[in-house]
């Protein structure tokens, strides 16, 4: 256990102001490390376990904080994992989380910065205070759940073994394709205060179950392109506008929204569509 680890750097380092390394397995348990004296862009924090299975788990204490502009990583590359029990902090105005682990990302506490990079081998499970959102959310095997208090925007191609769930406070913005592969599999999109929106058109949406939720539309600037066995799509206001892909039969458990706005469900494969829960809109078509 590091107990307190602190630095206030006034010149700018050669590399990290703060940097500490573990060998030889175990987990690493860090309860305060700040270098929230330093200049702007000069408090860089580096914390790495090189160990087979070695860990590292925040918890405690004041948790990680860095000056404004810094980055703060994260590390294990032998099947560790990370695990952020209290705050990891980048400054919520332009500082960089980034979480490597060769095992599973876990963040019951919070993440906050201007972005965070997360990859993982084998699971990410985060909460998330980040305006820009995310350079990378990547996890070939095990569940992939993030949620952010800002805007979600999909910069890179997620392709995972497990489910995928991703809520934020804003929109989810599509820019690149999510697949969740294996029987069952279900990718739940939410936009608790804003719309799912796709930009641009090839990215497509791939599980068995696709779940979208919004309040302000689901596709009602571009349609939204899923091939799925299960869809459902419920907007508190807005159009809904979906294209799926199936080469069987697609069942559509809810499709609703309110005012005026239309519903729009296109079906493209041999299969054909079962209506088997609520579609509504009221004045809508």
């Amino acid at each position: 256990t590091v107990s307190s680890l602190t630095s206030k750097g006034t010149s700018a380092p050669s590399g990290a102001l703060l940097s500490f390394s573990q060998s030889g397995g175990g987990t690493v348990t860090f309860n305060a490390v700040s270098s929230a004296g330093s200049n702007d862009g000069y408090g860089v924090i580096a914390l790495t376990n090189t160990g087979v299975g070695g860990g590292i788990t925040v918890a405690g204490g004041s948790g990680v904080t860095s000056r404004t502009g810094s980055t703060i990583t994260l590390q294990t590359t032998q099947g560790g994992n990370i695990l952020v029990d209290t705050l990891i902090d980048a400054n919520i105005a332009d500082g960089r989380v980034e979480l490597f682990s060769d095992g599973s990302i876990s963040v019951p506490g919070l993440i906050t910065g201007g972005e965070a990079l997360l990859q993982a081998q084998t699971g990410i499970d985060v909460n998330a205070s980040m305006p820009s959102g995310f350079g990378t959310i990547s996890s070939p095997s095990g569940n992939i759940r993030v949620i952010n208090q800002f805007d979600i925007g999909v910069k890179n191609v997620i392709s995972t073994s497990g489910d995928v769930t991703l809520i934020a406070s804003y929109d989810i913005i599509l820019t690149s394709s999510i697949t969740a592969t294996g029987t069952g599999k279900k990718i739940t999109l939410t936009a608790a205060g804003g719309s799912v929106v796709q930009q641009p058109g090839n990215v497509l949406v791939t599980a068995d179950i696709v779940d979208l939720n919004a309040s302000a539309g689901i596709g009602s600037t571009g349609v939204i392109n899923v091939a799925a066995l299960f869809v459902s799509a419920d907007t508190s206001s807005g159009a809904i506008d979906i294209d799926n892909t199936s080469g069987t039969a697609v069942s559509v458990t809810s499709l609703t929204t309110s005012g005026s706005a239309a519903i729009t469900f296109y079906q493209t494969g041999a299969g054909g569509i079962g209506i088997d829960g609520q579609v509504t809109t009221c004045t809508g078509t």
